[in-house]
Protein backbone atom coordinates (compact mmCIF):
# COMPACT_ATOMS: atom_id res chain seq x y z
CA UNK A 1 0.00 0.00 0.00
CA UNK A 2 2.87 2.45 0.82
CA UNK A 3 3.73 2.50 -2.73
CA UNK A 4 0.68 3.02 -3.85
CA UNK A 5 0.54 6.05 -2.37
CA UNK A 6 4.08 6.69 -3.77
CA UNK A 7 2.69 6.79 -7.23
CA UNK A 8 -0.65 9.17 -8.12
CA UNK A 9 -2.65 8.33 -10.79
CA UNK A 10 -2.42 11.26 -13.84
CA UNK A 11 -5.92 12.49 -15.61
CA UNK A 12 -6.29 14.19 -18.06
CA UNK A 13 -4.44 14.22 -21.46
CA UNK A 14 -0.82 12.86 -22.08
CA UNK A 15 1.24 16.67 -21.23
CA UNK A 16 3.76 16.27 -19.23
CA UNK A 17 4.31 18.08 -16.11
CA UNK A 18 5.87 22.08 -16.73
CA UNK A 19 5.93 25.54 -15.17
CA UNK A 20 7.73 26.91 -12.28
CA UNK A 21 6.86 24.57 -9.85
CA UNK A 22 9.23 22.50 -8.16
CA UNK A 23 7.12 19.65 -7.42
CA UNK A 24 5.60 19.41 -10.58
CA UNK A 25 9.30 18.99 -11.66
CA UNK A 26 10.43 16.39 -9.82
CA UNK A 27 7.50 14.25 -11.01
CA UNK A 28 7.89 11.52 -14.22
CA UNK A 29 5.44 10.72 -15.97
CA UNK A 30 5.60 6.50 -16.16
CA UNK A 31 3.44 4.47 -18.81
CA UNK A 32 2.59 1.08 -17.91
CA UNK A 33 2.43 -1.65 -20.90
CA UNK A 34 1.20 -5.02 -20.39
CA UNK A 35 3.19 -7.73 -22.52
CA UNK A 36 2.07 -11.28 -23.30
CA UNK A 37 -0.63 -12.70 -20.97
CA UNK A 38 -0.65 -10.11 -18.66
CA UNK A 39 -3.63 -8.34 -17.52
CA UNK A 40 -4.33 -4.68 -18.72
CA UNK A 41 -3.89 -2.27 -16.02
CA UNK A 42 -7.55 0.22 -15.79
CA UNK A 43 -5.30 2.91 -15.35
CA UNK A 44 -2.09 3.00 -16.87
CA UNK A 45 -0.29 5.94 -16.74
CA UNK A 46 0.96 6.80 -13.39
CA UNK A 47 3.24 10.28 -12.49
CA UNK A 48 6.15 9.17 -10.04
CA UNK A 49 8.92 11.00 -7.71
CA UNK A 50 11.91 11.65 -10.06
CA UNK A 51 14.31 10.76 -7.06
CA UNK A 52 12.54 7.90 -6.41
CA UNK A 53 14.52 4.29 -7.42
CA UNK A 54 13.18 2.01 -10.27
CA UNK A 55 12.30 -0.53 -7.85
CA UNK A 56 9.24 1.49 -6.45
CA UNK A 57 8.05 1.31 -9.85
CA UNK A 58 8.18 -2.39 -9.63
CA UNK A 59 6.72 -3.09 -6.26
CA UNK A 60 3.50 -0.86 -7.44
CA UNK A 61 2.81 -2.50 -10.50
CA UNK A 62 3.18 -6.14 -8.35
CA UNK A 63 0.74 -4.66 -5.72
CA UNK A 64 -1.39 -3.41 -8.53
CA UNK A 65 -1.34 -7.12 -10.13
CA UNK A 66 -1.50 -8.98 -7.16
CA UNK A 67 1.68 -11.10 -8.10
CA UNK A 68 4.96 -11.73 -6.03
CA UNK A 69 7.31 -11.30 -9.17
CA UNK A 70 6.50 -9.03 -12.88
CA UNK A 71 9.31 -9.04 -15.36
CA UNK A 72 9.62 -5.62 -16.30
CA UNK A 73 11.44 -4.49 -19.56
CA UNK A 74 12.19 -0.44 -20.75
CA UNK A 75 10.67 0.33 -24.18
CA UNK A 76 10.10 -3.49 -24.99
CA UNK A 77 13.53 -3.83 -24.62
CA UNK A 78 15.57 -4.55 -21.69
CA UNK A 79 15.44 -4.80 -17.61
CA UNK A 80 16.84 -1.59 -16.01
CA UNK A 81 18.96 -1.71 -12.41
CA UNK A 82 16.20 -1.19 -9.94
CA UNK A 83 18.43 0.86 -8.04
CA UNK A 84 18.88 3.55 -10.68
CA UNK A 85 16.72 6.65 -10.44
CA UNK A 86 13.28 7.56 -12.19
CA UNK A 87 14.70 10.23 -13.60
CA UNK A 88 17.80 8.92 -14.98
CA UNK A 89 16.25 6.57 -17.09
CA UNK A 90 13.41 8.95 -18.17
CA UNK A 91 16.62 11.03 -18.73
CA UNK A 92 17.81 8.33 -20.59
CA UNK A 93 15.20 6.50 -22.36
CA UNK A 94 12.06 8.54 -21.73
CA UNK A 95 10.27 8.59 -24.82
CA UNK A 96 7.40 11.42 -26.10
CA UNK A 97 7.58 12.95 -22.25
CA UNK A 98 7.19 9.48 -20.58
CA UNK A 99 8.94 6.43 -19.67
CA UNK A 100 7.06 3.82 -21.04
CA UNK A 101 7.58 0.22 -18.82
CA UNK A 102 6.54 -3.20 -20.50
CA UNK A 103 5.38 -5.54 -18.34
CA UNK A 104 4.80 -9.16 -17.91
CA UNK A 105 4.00 -12.61 -15.94
CA UNK A 106 6.54 -14.49 -17.46
CA UNK A 107 9.89 -13.54 -19.33
CA UNK A 108 9.43 -11.34 -22.45
CA UNK A 109 12.70 -10.13 -23.69
CA UNK A 110 16.10 -11.04 -22.89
Amino acid sequence: RGAAVAMSAREGDDATASGPSAAAAAKVVVLLKATGDAPILKQNKFKVNASDPFAKVVQFLSAQLGRKRVFVYLNSAFTPSYDESVANLYAWHGVEGKLVVNYALQQAWG
